[in-house]
């Protein structure tokens, strides 16, 4: 069993109840678990795992990958989610994040510079410079140097303008 802090990157909706979600933590890295029954009405882990929240996890690994079993919002960012360029700038960052990194290997500096870009949206808000800033941050700390260049990671996703 292990806990930890993640960053909710993205959710899949499996079946009726069930979603496979997309988390970054800094312990392990990418982390994708299954959490069953999440779309109940009445489920524990139902709110505590909306895209882009900050939550306290805790999964267990299983002969069928990671599942969910603990979920505990510790932030949830109201100025992002009530700006729509901040909105945009966030789910840009962890589409970025979700697409350039591997399920476990972690790296506490893609962890620290997304925890950091959530919070400069949440205080200070969106302005033109977070994307470029944010995206050369991620390349130097994915190991590709000073380069910048967000093409070097070969992603089809499409900057916001």
């Amino acid at each position: 069993m292990h806990f930890t802090d993640a960053i909710v990157l993205s959710r899949i909706d499996v079946g009726e109840a069930d979603a496979v979600f997309s988390l970054y933590t800094k312990e392990y890295g990418k982390v994708r678990a299954r959490a069953q029954g999440v779309k109940k009405e009445n489920a524990k882990l139902r709110g505590h795992l909306e895209t882009l929240a900050l939550s306290h996890i805790g999964f267990v690994a299983t002969k069928n990958g990671e599942r969910l079993i603990y979920a505990e919002a510790s932030a949830t960012w109201p100025c992002i989610r009530a700006d729509f360029e901040r909105l945009r700038a966030a789910m840009y960052f962890v589409s970025l994040v979700d697409s350039a990194t591997f399920a476990g290997e972690p790296d506490p500096d893609v962890w620290s510079h997304l925890q950091r870009a959530f919070a400069a949206l949440e205080e200070q808000g969106f302005e033109k410079e977070s994307f470029k800033a944010f995206e050369e941050g991620l390349v130097r700390h994915l190991g590709y140097g000073g380069a910048g260049d967000i093409s070097i990671l070969g992603l089809s996703i499409a900057r916001p303008v």
